[in-house]
């Protein structure tokens, strides 16, 4: 749900067959609310994007999207796994995020963070980072990474996130990381 999200289409037409083109996207004020419900094995945010995945029996191709500049205003973000407990394991608040070169094509996903900040489980305030996002099946892939929090940290350098089908419900016992930081 978001209150409001702008954007520029630069060709109509390829938009409606699954490839599209945006120069900009401004996002304000959005609530992703992600919901492994008891029972589930995949989250409802999946089950939605599934649907835009290849499919040999539906005949439609992938959707393709790539958009030249993202920028977010006051995005929160929610993560439940109701098998695990009734209390959201992840909550992003205060989302601020200026991008660019974000390309979407089925699971592949491509974003050049400049600035992205957020408060993490009313924990950890982020006030600055910067990365090449790269997540596709098995991997998420931080590239280039500049991380600054309030409490000081000021990290540099590369994560990688490896795990299997159905792992990310689990995170902290499932997925592996591999770091190679520096104290910047």
């Amino acid at each position: 749900v978001a209150k409001s999200v702008a954007t520029s289409i630069f060709n109509f037409k390829d938009l409606i067959e699954g490839n599209g083109e945006l120069t900009n996207a401004e996002i304000s004020d959005i609530l992703v609310d992600m919901k492994v419900y008891k029972g589930d094995a995949i989250d409802n945010v999946r089950i939605f994007t599934e649907s835009f995945i290849l499919d040999p029996n539906r005949k439609r191709k992938k959707i393709a999207i790539a958009v030249d500049e993202v920028d977010l205003v006051n995005g929160h973000y929610i993560f439940t796994n109701f098998n695990k407990r009734q209390e959201p394991f992840v909550d992003l608040k205060n989302i601020a995020l200026k991008a660019e070169d974000l390309f979407v094509e089925g699971r592949h996903v491509e974003l050049r963070t400049n600035n992205l900040s957020l408060i993490y489980n009313e924990d950890i305030e982020v006030t600055k980072m910067s990365s090449v996002l790269y997540l596709n099946e098995g991997i998420i892939s931080l590239k280039n990474l500049d991380l600054k929090t309030t409490e000081g940290s000021n990290i540099a350098g590369e994560l990688k996130f490896t795990y299997n089908d159905g792992d990310l419900n689990d995170f902290n016992n499932n997925v592996i990381l591999n770091a190679d930081v520096q104290q910047g």
